[in-house]
């Protein structure tokens, strides 16, 4: 009898192996649902891409108009995506630490960058990811060269 219970427990397994086999090998509508869950996938890469630019966009806006008065609305309208470069800053290097130097209230954050546009370096510094979050930054600080007024020369008259 227990023989027998073994050779029948034996041919089961057999049976539900050879049913897992053949249900893998049909392309079924849960194949075609598990392949299209995995193709229609949003690309995070890219989302957090767009939100740390909208992010760094917005505040050199906000920060180059409060430094430089004289910057007009259509030289501000002209900051996007496509003209400004950025480079993500660490507290190892010897450049941000001489900045730190300099500017004595900026503090270290995990999430440091600097953005160029045209005259214009701003740093800034987020609490939070700012690929992940559109934010405030935590400190920022913009540097430009300025036009002296009185080194112009005269209209002639």
């Amino acid at each position: 009898m227990i023989l027998f219970s073994a050779v029948l427990s034996a041919q089961e397994k057999k049976d539900v192996t050879v049913q897992k086999e053949s249900h893998a090998a049909a392309a079924g509508m849960d194949k075609n649902y598990y392949d299209f869950y995995f193709e229609t996938l949003p690309d995070k890469r890219a989302s957090e891409k767009a939100k740390l630019e909208a992010n760094l966009v917005r505040i050199a806006r906000d920060e180059i108009q409060r430094k430089d008065h004289t910057i007009s609305k259509e030289a501000l309208g002209q900051i996007k995506p496509a003209t400004i470069t950025y480079e993500k800053v660490t507290s190892e290097s010897i450049w941000v630490r001489g900045i730190r130097d300099i500017f004595k209230h900026l503090k270290y954050t995990d999430y440091m960058y600097v953005v160029k546009h045209d005259k214009y370096y701003v740093y800034v510094s987020f609490v939070m990811d700012p690929g992940t979050y559109i934010q405030t930054p935590f400190q920022a600080e913009v540097l430009f060269k300025k036009e002296n007024v009185f080194l112009s020369s005269p209209a002639n008259p």
